[in-house]
């Protein structure tokens, strides 16, 4: 929990044995973080100790301050972007690498069952200066064994002094691997369509000797069908994280 806090710049003092005064600091990044109170709150990580406490609130997974807290991980831009230095000789200090990984998913009614035939995928592009593609040579696992952590302010710095060069690469980035999406909806969409059309000839076969098979069951088929490639069509492709990384 106190990572979490100190992500959102909320400052944390020891109050007690199992206790903690939270208070928002002038770094605070997302005011809707819920932490129950403007001022500042105390609070404990013992059972006993909260219920002999009143101003104490007693912290669980269940915690609506814990629950909001990874909410807000989860669902906003915490932590999609990041900053490192990579270690390689090859590299001329300064050179600057992007990641860039994107999720292809779609996103559609349970019933229809898309998630068969096309799960979320994440999909890495590593970009060099030049607009290349390394991400086939230098996989996920050797990058990371290259990186060192930079300091949070010196991080925030660079990517603010760099945004202007950092967004048409990422443009670039996401021109490399539309093809990669594209192909996966492609291929999703001939799967979905090869079975419902195999499902519709062995509905057909049964309807000829068994009447209790509707024809409202195969226009309900076919309908299915032709929400499933539509909504296969508008499958996204998102920007899930980001990582820079400096030659040094």
């Amino acid at each position: 929990m106190e990572t979490l806090f100190d992500a959102f710049g909320i400052d944390s003092e020891d109050h007690s044995e199992n206790a903690l005064i939270l208070k928002p600091s002038e770094k605070m990044l997302d005011a809707s973080f819920p932490l129950g109170d403007d001022e500042g709150v105390t609070i404990t990580y013992d059972r006993n100790q909260a219920l002999s406490r009143e101003d104490m609130q007693f912290i669980t997974w269940e915690h609506p301050m814990v629950q909001g807290g990874m909410d807000l991980v989860l669902s906003g831009s915490m932590g999609n972007t990041a900053v490192a230095l990579i270690k390689n000789k090859a590299l001329k200090p300064g050179t600057v690498l992007l990641e860039l990984i994107y999720v292809s998913e779609v996103v559609a009614p349970r019933s229809l069952q898309l998630g068969r035939y096309l799960p979320p995928a994440a999909l890495r592009c590593l970009l060099d200066p030049n607009g290349n593609d390394l991400s086939s040579r230098v996989s996920f696992n050797t990058l990371n064994d290259q990186l060192e952590s930079v300091p949070r302010a010196s991080a925030n710095k660079f990517i603010q002094a760099q945004r202007d060069v950092l967004t048409p690469r990422i443009n670039a980035g996401e021109e490399k691997i539309m093809p990669k999406h594209a192909e996966r909806v492609a291929e999703a969409q001939r799967r979905l369509a090869a079975d419902t059309e195999e499902e519709l000839a062995r509905l057909t076969a049964l309807q000829a000797v068994n009447p209790t098979v509707r024809d409202s069951e195969l226009v309900a088929l076919r309908s299915q069908r032709e929400q499933g490639l539509a909504m296969l069509e508008k499958a996204a492709l998102r920007l899930e994280a980001i990582r820079v990384l400096v030659a040094g």
